[in-house]
């Protein structure tokens, strides 16, 4: 019956909802692998897990799935009421995603950059990741610790370090894998050594300027030039460096590697030295010394320099041609020349700027012409001796004298020269400049001749006649010399009072007395040596008495006719007859004479000396008379 049936109760539960959004966690990895999800339902209710929406075929029930994932996987979750076994419709059900994120990559190559350091020290080093990523450092390309993270790292090393870089998602933390990570290479380079010693090079120059210094680095190294040990500021780079400067300055070099850009610590850097040498003084006008050549030829000039330089000889005050070293030149020059000296140091070959040299002048001073024939005066004399010859010279001039043309000794030096001679002897002048000291050239000297002229000889014996005078009186003497010479005559044999001159002398004498004659060359003027001359003798003979008054006989005779008539004299005397008592006129001589007389005469005698010629004075003849008695007359006729 109705009342009696059964009931059968249909009981329609109610169909679990999903878990709501707020229920269920998805989760996510990164990479492939088991993702853990998780799903609450309400109590008494299970969670099943389906592949999608409609599928039948519960994959596992429960809070929590883990699948393991390759991709991004949304799985979806009802409720199965654990009672009534309803579940939560297909349509309904909650999804769950297990998100597979893909593992980053680590910053590509062009996207770090490795850092070196030199030395030890700290190396920045850098990684870009890309929006959203943040960039982790890690020491090994499997390490899990990391060291820092961001862009940039710097470490310090001691040794070139590889890092290693992964990018993390910053919303999913997914990180590059261990095997992906990018290596970051902090190099620690060499320092490079400075440049030794010998291979760099100092240099010096004479005053300011530019200096030209050298250094050599490895190869693939570049120099790098610095005005201190620690200086950061590089003067310039590469092998050579040329300075300007005006003192001495030492630069430092250190070498900077090509490729690392290390360079040398500041320490360590090499010197290299520009050295600014003083440029020596040209010598002073009181250390040189002028020169001077007489017409053409070598000139001595000389030039000093202080101690450990050298004197440099130039032609111009401009020229870089040095004509000798030393401090003597003697170049040959035909005209006065100005040379140029300075001096260069031994040690740092510097020498006295062109513009300060010093002048050293050649002179080349005009020869002086030897005296004119006009302006020189020979002289001559009469046997050896003294001889005084003169010369003139022009104004400022002195005259030297030699005893040849090429003679280069001087006998003496002034206008007159006075030698002793034994022979002609031609000497030789030429006109030395007081200034100058120049002299005339040798082969052009004036001679002047002091001629020897020999002394006469005296006339010979022959060539002379004495005289003689009776008592005093006039005497004439006699001589003759040769052709062209002149008589002289002397009182003595050493007088040099000429008392005449000719082949005749007539003195007036007292008492016989000696004359010496010496002959004189017409031309030379030269005469008979005084002990040399002649004697002439003028004799005073005296005068013979006349007969005396008992030495005559006087006679007579009858009327005309020859009386003989006889007078005596001395002996060696001769009786001559005059007509008178000053009568010049001989009648006859000898003891007798026998006139022919018409009346008494009377005659007078002298006596006249046979040898000497001489005769009684005319006022002292001795009358003789000869008388003529008349002849009676015969008695006349008348007488007789």
């Amino acid at each position: 019956a109705t009342g009696s049936r059964q009931g059968v109760i249909g009981t329609v539960n109610p169909i679990p909802s999903a878990p709501s959004a707020n229920n269920v966690v998805g989760a996510s990895r990164c990479e492939s692998g088991v993702v853990t999800l998780t799903a609450t339902c309400s109590t008494g209710q299970t969670v099943q897990w389906y592949a999608s929406q409609s599928s039948t075929s519960v994959l596992t029930t429960g809070t929590s799935y883990a699948p393991s994932l390759t991709a991004t996987t949304t799985y979806y979750v009802g409720c199965k009421d654990n009672t009534t076994t309803c579940e939560t419709t297909t349509g309904t059900r909650q999804g769950v995603t297990g998100t597979v994120n893909p593992n980053l990559p680590a910053p590509s190559s062009s996207n770090v950059t490795n850092g070196a350091v030199c030395g030890s020290g700290v190396v920045n080093l850098s990684a870009v990741c890309s929006s959203g990523q943040t960039v982790q450092w890690y020491a090994s390309q499997t390490s899990t610790s990391v060291l820092t993270t961001g862009t940039s790292y710097a470490p310090s090393i001691t040794a070139t370090t590889t890092y290693f870089v992964g990018c993390r998602d910053n919303t999913t933390t997914c990180e590059t894998s261990t095997n992906s990570r990018q290596a970051v290479v902090g190099t620690v380079n060499p320092i490079p050594s400075a440049p030794s010693a010998g291979n760099v090079t100092n240099n010096s120059r004479c005053g300011s300027g530019i200096v030209n210094l050298s250094a050599t680095c490895s190869s693939g190294q570049t120099v790098q030039w610095y005005a201190s040990q620690t200086s950061t500021t590089v003067l310039s780079t590469g092998t050579s460096y040329a300075p300007s400067i005006a003192a001495t300055t030492t630069y430092f070099v250190g070498c900077k590697d090509n490729t690392t850009t290390c360079e040398t610590s500041t320490n360590s850097r090499q010197t290299v030295v520009g050295t600014v040498n003083p440029i020596p003084s040209a010598p002073s006008s009181s250390n040189v010394t002028n020169g001077a050549v007489c017409g053409s030829g070598v000139v001595n000039l000389t030039a000093t320099c202080t101690t450990g330089q050298t004197v440099q000889w130039y032609a111009s005050q401009t020229s870089t041609s040095v004509l000798t070293t030393g401090t003597s030149y003697s170049p040959n020059i035909t005209a006065t020349t100005t040379y140029f000296v300075g001096c260069k140091d031994n040690t740092t070959t510097c020498e006295t700027a062109t513009g300060s040299r010093q002048g050293v002048i050649g002179t080349v001073n005009p020869i002086p012409s030897a005296p004119s024939a006009n302006n020189v005066v020979g002289a001559s004399r009469c046997e050896a001796g003294v001889v005084t010859l003169t010369a003139t010279c022009s104004t400022g001039q002195t005259v030297q004298w030699y005893a040849s043309q090429s003679s280069t000794s001087v006998l003496t030096t002034g206008t007159s020269y006075a030698p002793s001679l034994t022979a002609t002897t031609t000497y030789y002048v030429g006109c030395k400049d007081n200034t100058t000291t120049c002299e005339t050239t040798t082969g052009t000297r004036q001679g002047v001749t002091g001629t020897v002229n020999p002394n006469l000889p005296a006339p010979s014996s022959s060539n002379v006649q004495g005289g003689a005078v009776c008592g005093s009186g006039v005497v004439n003497l006699s001589a003759v010399c040769s052709s062209g010479q002149t008589v002289q005559w002397y009182a003595s044999q050493t007088s040099t009072s000429v008392l005449t001159t000719g082949t005749s002398y007539a003195p007036s004498i007292t008492a016989t007395t000696t004359y010496f004659v010496g002959c004189k060359d017409n031309t030379t003027t030269c005469e008979t040596a005084t002990n040399s001359r002649q004697a002439v003798i003028g004799t005073v003979n005296p005068i013979p008495s006349a007969p005396s008054a008992g030495n005559v006989t006087n006679n007579s005779r009858c009327g005309s006719g020859i009386v003989n008539l006889s007078a005596t004299c001395s002996t060696g005397q001769t009786v001559q007859w005059y007509a008178s008592q000053t009568s010049t006129t001989v009648l006859s001589t000898g003891t007798s004479y026998a006139p022919s007389i018409a009346a008494t005469t009377t005659y007078y005698v002298g006596c006249k000396d046979n040898t000497t010629t001489c005769e009684t004075a005319t006022n002292s003849r001795q009358t003789v008379v000869g008388t003529v008695n008349p002849i009676p007359s015969a008695p006349s006729s008348s007488n007789v």
